[in-house]
């Protein structure tokens, strides 16, 4: 008998009634469970009156429109949100939504935004701490010397002198990165909710991940989440799912989050065995461009950035023509050819270049592409500095090349690592946006005694003077208020407190092989590649045969997950959905299913 209890009181379905349950696999759709229409009878119905109020009056309002659900029938239990969708004179309609279906209406934390809570303040005074302590990997958040790419400053500047770093005297306060597992935590005592991102913590590739977003000290906010993108908890949340391939479990009843990789979650995954003979099925065959959503078989890539290296970041159609064209050089190893590599490699004796110094070369061993580029050029002596680029390590990750296979475009992308001079090397390089923060918003001063005593305002060196503080709120016309981030994506590098190139600017990687200083090539076991075996971003996905899918009609006398894999006559198969029907009776013992086999 079906039992449905509503704010913890026992409602009355209307006679006759029923309605399809709905349970969705969350790789397919990142949806949960939800119904049709439920209807409940109010005229007349004093339990119903308790709980919703009186409505069959036209004077009549509700006081709420959504409700803590309970659907209960015998192993079937589900807990949700009932929202109202339709009031008349004798009854009211009511739509039951679990967890990420209709989140954004029955969340309660839905208005919360990331760059709008306390993530962390470090002191900003350059006498609190050295640079060796800002970068050591233990902290929570660290400070990187990092290019304005905007002004060409940099910030949190460093000297090198007799072993020792040092912070240059331009410097007069220091801005910080927080370490992505501290944003998440913190995000998560922000609402209240308990934490367990263990699986995240005990990798080492992904426990080093920075979040390289930041403003200069000069706009006095120390608050590191200001350079966060606005987003919600819950998009913060799904954008990093899909970058991450795992799932956050966010319970707002138990008022918990935590995460699964994508090994627990296949790992953890039930199987399900359909022993009764199959009512009936058919199945949708796909000869060309397939429906399936599967996170699995997306082809993904990192958003677009407008930064100078972007164009070597990503550039798939590129390679193609130059392999096309014969401008593909080859070699076994990186070693191989940093040894050929002289001036006549890339000049010839008569001054001209080189052909070389016009092509691609591809290092088999790492499976990477470089070409060769002149970092800087002695403005006395006209020499060039030439070093070799990364080029397409951040390509898209093609599971198929049909045009309508699902595409998911990552928001959490690679930070820029370029060159500065030969006294600082590579270096990350920054570009906050101009929006203005309110004032309610602005870490100001005490006074305005001490706004207008500040080294920062008194001098002329190193920081940019003019985009926050109380001048950016005076002069906030000049911004485009429509915006509310100084970042609308997260940048990301991996810093473990490894400085690469002693005597220069350290730096976090975003390639488990950098070349840029021939005579002093970087490995790490990290990659931010799509599809480097160092890469942690190298997915762990099921194989599904994308070219039929099957509607598949089971009996069972209760409700399987949806994540389950099915073996049925013998093969195995993944489900996008299953569809159960309800009465006042409770759950037909007919099943709907939508299925994908597995090719393996």
């Amino acid at each position: 008998m079906l039992n449905i209890m509503i704010d913890g009181r026992q409602a009355v379905v209307k006679k006759d009634m029923s309605f399809e349950f709905v349970s969705e696999n969350r790789r397919f759709s990142k949806s949960d469970s939800y119904t049709l229409e439920i209807t409940f009878p109010i005229k007349g119905c004093r339990e119903n009156i308790n709980i919703f109020g009186d409505l069959s009056r036209l004077d009549a309002s509700p006081k709420k429109l959504s409700f803590d659900c309970e659907i209960i029938d015998r192993s079937f239990h589900k807990r949700g949100t009932a929202i109202i969708t339709q009031i008349t004179d004798a009854d009211v309609k009511c739509q039951f939504l679990e967890g990420r279906s209709g989140a954004d209406i029955t969340s309660p934390i839905a208005d919360v935004y990331i760059n709008e809570i306390d993530v962390a303040s470090p002191s900003t005074s350059k006498s609190a701490v050295s640079p060796l302590e800002a970068w050591a990997s233990s902290r929570d958040c660290v400070a990187l010397p990092w290019v304005n790419d905007s002004t060409g400053t940099i910030q949190n500047k460093i000297r090198y002198a007799d072993g020792v770093y040092k912070w240059d005297d331009d410097v007069v306060g220091l801005s910080w990165f927080p370490y992505l597992t501290t944003v998440i935590k913190r995000v998560c005592v922000t609402i209240g909710y308990s934490c367990d991102i263990s699986e995240i913590e005990n990798d080492e590739s992904l426990k080093y991940l920075l979040v390289c977003n930041a403003l200069p000290y000069a706009w006095y906010l120390p608050q590191v989440a200001r350079a966060l993108p606005h987003w919600t908890v819950e998009e913060f949340f799904s954008k990093l799912e899909d970058f991450l391939f795992g799932e956050f479990i966010i319970d707002h009843t138990e008022k918990s989050v935590v995460y699964m990789s994508p090994q627990s979650i296949f790992d953890n995954s039930d199987m399900v065995e359909i022993t009764s003979d199959v009512n009936d099925f058919d199945a949708d065959v796909f000869v060309k461009d397939s429906e399936c959503s599967a996170m699995d078989i997306a082809n993904v890539k990192y958003k677009e950035s407008d930064h100078r290296l972007q164009k070597f970041y990503d550039c798939n159609s590129a390679i193609r023509k130059l392999r096309n064209a014969d401008m593909v050089l080859e070699f076994d190893t990186l070693q191989e050819l940093i040894d050929k590599i002289n001036d006549k490699f890339w000049i010839r004796e008569d001054g001209h270049r080189n052909m070389n110094l016009h092509k691609l070369y591809y290092i088999r061993e790492d499976k990477k592409y470089f070409c060769a580029q002149c970092f800087y050029q002695d403005p006395d002596t006209k020499r060039k500095a030439m070093g070799l680029q990364n080029v397409n390590d951040f390509g898209e990750r093609l599971v198929s090349e049909d045009e309508d296979a699902k595409s998911v475009e990552l928001e959490l992308v690679p930070a820029r690592i370029d060159f500065t001079d030969f006294d600082f090397g590579f270096t990350l390089f920054c570009a906050p946006g101009s929006f203005s923060e309110s004032s309610s918003n602005i870490n100001t001063y005490q006074s305005f005694e001490d706004l207008m005593s500040s080294p920062d305002v008194s001098t002329g060196s190193g920081n940019n003077r003019v985009s926050g503080g109380a001048l950016g709120v005076i002069s906030e016309d000049e911004f485009n208020m429509e915006k509310s981030e100084y970042y609308d994506r997260i940048y990301l590098g991996w810093w473990n407190g490894v400085i690469q190139m002693p005597r220069l600017n350290p730096f976090p990687n975003v390639a488990d092989v950098f070349a840029g200083a021939i005579n002093n090539v970087c490995r790490f076991p990290f990659s931010l590649s799509l599809a480097s075996e160092n890469s942690p971003l190298s997915k762990f996905s099921r194989k599904i045969d994308v070219s039929a899918r099957y509607n598949i009609s089971i009996l069972t006398d209760k409700l399987p997950s949806p994540r389950a894999v099915y073996l049925i006559k013998g093969k195995k198969y993944v489900c996008e959905k299953l569809t159960a029907s309800f009465t006042e009776r409770g759950m037909s013992s007919l099943v709907k299913g939508v299925f994908w086999r597995l090719s393996s």
